[in-house]
């Protein structure tokens, strides 16, 4: 999804560099160096700014104040890349770990999980297992967690998405990410959903489901929470056409 939070920072960093980039081509190791800095996002009220950069050999989360003009830093991994930043409100941020750098591009072969942390650095908490605890727990399922969308005005709750109740289906959550308190939002979910179209009220209205051991794909609607979900269409992926429902309209 376009964020104009994430490019606006970007680009400042980008008007910086422009003149030495300018001056002489690039070498190969430059063009494939990893970024310094990484993953830029401002906070909703403008006031902080959040980004991953090169510590200990991985990507680590830094936290600069922007009023204050000091900055801190919020991880310490040495073992795992710090990935896929998000503001919960303007205190906290959740992210998941990974390995950038990876041949066929950022992994979680160790990592996932979901963590949350504030940006004064107090609170900190694990909201999902990792691949490698699942792993070491002799679990033969991974049980995910990641951020379907945060919400607008709230520092604490955001919308999740995970097959913590099914391994061959997503499942909606409002997520607490202080306490680690959740609510199933989906709970008479079609089979097999595997994409969700929330409406402006955060109801699910649209989910997108398939058909074991088949590319047919299944578009469900439903009304509004108390209404029973109906096909609205179903379709074959290796021959189109396709349908991909993407949002409401602010009249829902």
């Amino acid at each position: 999804m376009f964020s104009l939070r994430r490019v606006v920072p970007f680009l400042l960093l980008l008007i910086c560099a422009v003149g030495s980039w300018a001056a002489e081509p690039f070498t190969l190791e430059e063009y494939f160096r990893l970024p310094q800095v990484a993953e830029p996002l401002l906070s909703p009220n403008g006031k902080f700014f959040a980004c991953t950069a090169p510590l200990s050999g991985k990507r680590n989360l830094f936290i600069f104040d922007l009023e204050a003009n000091k900055g801190a830093l919020l991880t310490n991994f040495s073992d795992l890349d710090v990935m896929d930043v998000e503001w919960v409100g303007n205190d906290r941020l959740v992210y998941t770990l990974g390995n950038v750098n990876a041949p066929t591009g950022p992994e979680h072969f160790e990592g996932g999980g979901l963590f949350m942390v504030s940006r004064d650095g107090k609170e900190s908490k694990q909201l999902s297992e990792t691949v490698k605890q699942m792993r070491d727990s002799s679990h033969f399922v991974y049980r995910w967690l990641t951020v379907h969308r945060t919400l607008p005005g709230s520092d604490e709750e955001i919308i999740a998405e995970g097959n913590q109740r099914s391994e061959e289906a997503v499942d909606l959550y409002r997520l607490n990410v202080r306490t680690g308190k959740k609510s199933l939002l989906s709970f008479d979910r079609p089979e097999r959903t595997h994409a969700w179209v929330l409406d402006n009220k955060m109801v699910p209205r649209v989910a997108v489901g398939g058909v074991k051991n088949a590319l047919t794909q299944i578009v469900y609607y439903r009304k509004d929470a108390n209404s029973p979900w109906v096909e609205l269409l179903r379709y074959d992926m290796a021959k189109g056409p396709t349908f991909a429902p993407l949002a409401f309209e602010d009249d829902d």
